[in-house]
């Protein structure tokens, strides 16, 4: 687990859309033995810092088609996403 901001984010695997970009929304990601494919982000943002050696963070709230909410975070350094612990 990894804490950013006082949160808690889980290391996670995920299925992404890479359109004009690489890894560019969520498709669907695997936490706690399960895979849950993403219905509907509800808000997207991003935040980071251009000084060198800070990784900047692409953020995404979720809707799955079970109904369940996550944040999910895109390390654009490190190429990783994680999902946020509640």
């Amino acid at each position: 687990m990894v804490s950013h901001n006082l949160m808690l984010y889980e290391q996670v695997e995920v299925i992404s859309y890479c359109g004009y970009r690489p890894d560019e929304r969520p498709i669907s990601f695997v936490f706690q033995d399960k895979r849950w494919e993403v219905k509907e982000i509800t808000e997207r943002w991003h935040e980071g810092s251009k000084k060198a050696g800070s990784p900047t963070y692409s953020y995404f709230r979720i809707i799955t088609f079970s109904g369940n909410q996550f944040t999910l975070r895109y390390n654009n350094r490190y190429k990783t996403w994680a999902v946020k612990i509640t």
